[in-house]
């Protein structure tokens, strides 16, 4: 998580795939509520299509 961190800057053109990545794996972890988090702060930005389903299909199964 340290090497995405940096990616999930405001200027940073592929932060929200970071984010998503960093939720994945705070869930692989056993951390629920971190995961949700990162997962949550995507869904509630102007994103993709594709992003937003593919991650409010991720956070219904965490």
């Amino acid at each position: 998580m340290k090497l995405l961190e940096p990616l999930t800057g405001d200027d940073r053109p592929f932060r929200f795939t970071a984010m998503e990545f960093i939720g994945m794996l705070y869930e692989n972890e056993g951390n629920h509520d971190k995961a949700l988090k990162y997962l949550d702060m995507i869904i509630n930005k102007e994103v993709s299509k594709t992003l937003k389903r593919r991650v409010t299909f991720a956070r219904r199964r965490f």
